[in-house]
């Protein structure tokens, strides 16, 4: 070297611009994921790995982030792309909120299926305990849910627990013909009243029925044999009469028909249970 050259840098600040150098690039590669920055080859200072001025050694390890790599953008459940990490999803489908969920059809009030349908199934207990027996004036059977065997026209069972004698069941022609009546739990019956519309033009007639319980809807004892009850329009019981029997906790009452004199159908108007 002459004399009229310019000294060198000395060597630990050469280091320190390679340095810089190197940290500016890893800066630039740490967003993206895991760079590796080594000085010169050439480079063989036996100086210690950090240098006092600048606090940085020649080779720098890059430390992957600690957040998930990012990922292209996907389509979410809605539709939208999101950004950021992948979101793991399920196949449950997006519901709509319940305050904004509406039918697809009109809304109806109507209650479909037979009013036996619609009754509960009588429980272990209601089959095995035997009910406590009610006021005999209490009608038991006011507004229960009733099934039959059929109907003719809209003369339909649901008439003999509705309260009104002048509505009533009609079965199509032929026997023989039932109707059962479900209390809704078991309860001690002894007694039942049996009602057609008190009008002149009803006369009298004659109609064999036999009455049946049941606790649980399967089996069935018999509660009073089939006989014939008659029905007057025109006499003082006006066109009503009672049946009685032995009282019994029963759930479920069925009447069958098997003649009437005055018609070529079942009929009843109305039907009141009672304990005694």
């Amino acid at each position: 070297m002459n004399e009229s050259d310019p000294a060198p840098a000395p060597r630990k600040y050469r280091r320190a611009a390679v340095i810089a150098g190197s940290v500016a690039v890893v800066s630039g590669v740490l967003l993206g994921g895991v760079a590796l920055v080594r000085a010169p080859a050439d480079h063989d200072d036996p100086t210690p790995l950090f240098s006092d001025e600048t606090g940085i050694g020649p080779t720098v390890a890059a430390v992957p982030p600690s957040n998930p790599p990012e990922v292209s953008p996907s389509p979410s459940a809605t539709g939208r792309t999101t950004n950021g990490p992948a979101r793991k999803t399920t196949s449950e489908p997006a519901r709509e909120p319940a305050s904004t969920a509406r039918p697809s059809g009109p809304i109806s009030s109507k209650k479909t299926g037979s009013p036996a349908d619609r009754s509960t199934p009588a429980t272990q207990s209601e089959k095995t305990t035997t009910p406590a027996a009610v006021d005999p004036s209490v009608n038991l059977a006011a507004s229960k849910a009733v099934s039959e065997s059929s109907h003719t026209q809209d003369y339909a069972a649901a008439h003999i627990t509705d309260g009104d004698v002048n509505s009533y069941w009609e079965a199509a022609s032929g026997f023989p013909q039932s109707i059962t009546v479900d209390l809704g739990r078991a309860r001690v019956v002894g007694r039942l009243e049996l009602a057609l519309p008190p009008v002149a033009d009803w006369n009298r007639r004659t109609q064999t029925i036999s009455i049946s319980g049941s606790r649980d809807g399967s089996s069935w004892v018999r509660l009073r044999s089939g006989r014939g009850y008659v029905f007057d329009a025109n006499s003082a019981a006006r066109n009503a009469t009672g049946v009685s029997f032995t009282p019994a906790p029963v759930r479920y009452l069925k009447l069958t028909f098997s003649a009437n004199d005055g018609w070529p159908a079942a009929q009843l108007s109305e039907l009141t249970a009672h304990s005694s």
